[in-house]
């Protein structure tokens, strides 16, 4: 059953080389080698009844570096035995740089993301803002014919509405204001004419009477 189990896992782990079991003994009692148990290994790496587990790096050579971690079994406070896996450094690295693509990937995908998200508000909040502001520096010019063509349904969209209301009104009022001041000039020039020349008037026709009396008096 532990030949079977350790084949079983070999097989279903792509990054595990080997896989052993010794009792307390010493003794191998299911290994994954397919040339035979390498003795030298037994020794390469060993784990006590106190420890959780124990990592070893070993030099395989061609096949490269190889994680040996050694766990211990036990039962109460005695040692039954240990299981020792071998573990591919090449095929952990490639692991490592599959996830660090893809968290690189993702980081990437986050940071376009959030420069959309910023193109998109410039273009819905800060560019009707914008608008919004140079129509009040034309206001302030006395300019009051302008208005922001923006057709949006939010706060923005009701904010143009009533800006575009307010001009609507400075401009009629100031129609208004113009037109009283054309009318108060016509009637200040009226009044001009009215004292003015009609006090040139009577004392013109005082001076003829004056004359008509002299002459009619020679």
């Amino acid at each position: 059953r532990l030949q079977k189990l350790t084949e079983n896992m070999i097989r279903s782990e792509g990054n595990v080389s080997y896989i052993f079991i010794v009792d307390s003994y010493g003794d191998v009692l299911a290994h994954t080698f397919q040339g035979g148990f390498p003795v030298a290994l037994m020794k390469a790496n060993s784990v006590s009844a106190s420890d959780a587990f124990k990592i070893q790096l070993l030099d395989a050579d061609r096949s490269g570096f190889i994680y040996d971690i050694a766990v211990p079994v036990r039962l109460d406070e005695s040692m039954l035995g240990q299981v020792r896996v071998g573990i591919e450094t090449t095929s952990m690295y490639r692991s490592l740089n599959s996830l660090h693509l893809l968290m690189f990937t993702i980081t990437i995908g986050f940071v376009l993301l959030a420069v959309l998200l910023a193109f998109y508000l410039s273009r819905v909040v800060t560019g009707p803002l914008s608008q919004l502001v140079k129509g009040i520096e034309t206001i302030k010019k006395g300019d009051f014919s302008s208005k922001i063509h923006i057709e949006s349904q939010d706060e923005i969209g009701i904010l143009v509405a009533t800006f575009n209301e307010m001009a609507d009104r400075l401009n009629l009022l100031m129609a208004e204001v113009s037109s009283l001041a054309k009318y108060r000039e016509r009637e200040k020039i009226a009044l001009d004419f009215h004292d003015g020349y009609a006090q040139d008037l009577a004392s013109l026709l005082k001076r003829i009477e004056l004359s008509e009396i002299v002459i009619e008096a020679g």
